[in-house]
């Protein structure tokens, strides 16, 4: 019988070891079932209603509210008069990185 691997033998303690790339590759694939298990739970509670959208808490999917806004070209050419007009200031505008693809 000297097939048979005790457990409890410090001779053959070794013999039942996992080789390092085996506990490496078990450890990430654990890792990754843990992760995809943990996003689709995240997907479907957003997805409480069925209709493949996230909702905010408390609001109805068939609610709908709407304002009707109206605006007085007036006010803005009062507000604009030619003394804020000699004032007006640039506004800031973002500046691509030297190394970007936009200069192609």
């Amino acid at each position: 019988m000297g097939d048979v691997i005790d457990p409890f033998d410090p001779t053959t303690r070794n013999a039942m070891a996992l080789p390092r790339t085996r506990k490496l590759a078990l450890a990430t694939a654990s890792a990754l079932a843990l992760l995809t298990a943990g996003l689709a739970w995240q997907a479907s509670a957003a997805d409480s209603d069925g209709t493949g959208r996230t909702s905010s808490p408390g609001a109805k999917s068939d609610t709908v509210s709407s304002k009707e806004v109206s605006h007085d070209a007036s006010s803005a050419a009062e507000y604009w008069t030619p003394e804020r007009m000699r004032a007006v200031q640039p506004a800031p505008m973002p500046v691509a990185p030297d190394n970007s693809v936009a200069g192609r």
